[in-house]
């Protein structure tokens, strides 16, 4: 396990190193290097007590705030970004919810956490799909392949699930619904949430993503399911 997971955090360093000196000029997103705007957040997290291990995979990075720009400024390095995500990103509720998440779901193993595209949105404008394919074949194709077969694909959103049960057909996709979102029945599973309905619904709820979870995991051949507590799971 230990050579494995050397190999997968020399492999991705050697992608963040390139990622944040892209010289692909995309349309619909944002790079400003002297503002402090860069792609960023490919993050190897490591330090896990399991060893079942999964990659989670967003569509982009948010936009970036003030501090985050202060900080960049002039500043291009994987290991910037790898600092900045420890010591701030990694602490928020999208970060923290997700870890929650598929901890209980028995992936208490390393985390890659990982975007469809590396850059944000610029502004007032929908990333095209062609920027979606120059992205994800120059870099989130290349980090699937330092990756166990083994390891599931948890993808953030519709729209990542779709694309990775498309992408990786060799590959389990566990889709879900963002965790900040107030819609629909995710947000259930935490206990910041759990007041909002009544004990019984989110004891119900939980034990039908369960059963989705069980199943999923129980499977002998790569599936793709979307994670919303109904029979009728599948995400396409």
């Amino acid at each position: 396990m230990e050579n494995i997971i050397e190999k997968i955090e020399i492999g991705i360093k050697k992608i963040g190193n390139d990622l944040v000196n892209c010289d692909k000029d995309c349309q619909g997103i944002c790079i400003n290097i002297e503002k402090g705007v860069l792609p960023r957040y490919l993050i190897f997290e490591k330090e896990r007590i399991g060893s079942k291990g999964c990659v989670i995979i967003g569509i982009n990075p948010g936009g970036s705030s003030e501090k985050e720009e202060i900080f960049f400024k002039n500043k291009l390095s994987y290991d910037a970004t790898v600092k900045y995500w420890n010591d701030s990103v990694g602490k928020t509720p999208y970060y923290c919810r997700l870890r929650e998440l598929v901890y209980k779901t028995d992936f208490t193993g390393p985390i890659l956490w990982t975007e469809l595209v590396k850059c944000e949105n610029a502004k007032d404008s929908i990333i095209p799909l062609q920027t979606f394919r120059t992205c994800t074949n120059k870099y989130l194709c290349k980090e699937i392949e330092l990756i166990p077969k083994d390891w599931t694909l948890v993808a953030v959103g519709r729209e990542a699930h779709k694309a990775l049960s498309y992408l990786f057909p060799d590959r389990s996709v566990l889709g879900i619904p963002h965790p900040t979102s107030s819609r629909g029945y995710f947000s259930w599973l935490y206990k910041d949430k759990e007041n909002t309905i009544s004990k019984e619904d989110v004891q119900n709820f939980k034990e039908d993503v369960q059963k989705q979870i069980k199943d999923f995991l129980n499977s002998k051949i790569p599936i793709e399911i979307w994670l919303d507590g109904s029979q009728n799971s599948s995400g396409t």
